[in-house]
């Protein structure tokens, strides 16, 4: 699981410490906020536009944009979660299917083991993404049924 911490990291655009495990980088930076560039980091690695974005970690794209003009320029902690969330299951999509690319595609294409739904639109609650990491773990060990 370090790597898809390490790269969902990469992906949000924190640069981590010299020392230190990754999943504590993520876990730390979720912690006190993501600052808002992470957002845009995300939208240029996945591209998607910033609603889809903003569907996928359940942050509406006003509260996106109070966040951009204010003090602090970070999003509060369950925000954050939501948006490691995403970062952590395109590494994992990257991981299982091979490149950035492909995690791009799969991610916007509507698949049957989700009931005919784009996995990028089932990010929103916990209980759906887990659905959609449970899909690439079948997906990576080649059960279909």
């Amino acid at each position: 699981m370090a790597f898809f911490e390490q790269r969902a990291v990469e992906i949000l655009g924190v640069k981590p410490p010299k020392r230190g495990r990754a999943w504590q980088t993520l876990r730390l930076v979720v912690d006190s906020g993501l600052v808002v560039n992470a957002f845009e980091s995300l939208v240029g690695y996945a591209d998607i536009t910033r609603l889809d974005l903003s569907r996928a970690a359940d942050i509406p794209l006003r509260t996106v944009q109070r966040r951009e003009a204010s003090y602090t320029r970070k999003f509060e902690r369950d925000e954050s979660d939501r948006l490691a969330r995403v970062a952590r299951l395109y590494a994992m999509a990257e991981d299982v299917l091979g490149s950035q690319a492909e995690a791009q595609r799969w991610m916007k294409t509507p698949n049957r083991a989700l009931d005919g739904a784009r996995p990028l639109d089932e990010l929103d609650t916990e209980i759906a993404s887990r659905e959609v990491e449970d899909l690439l773990g079948r997906i990576r060990h080649g059960v279909f049924g």
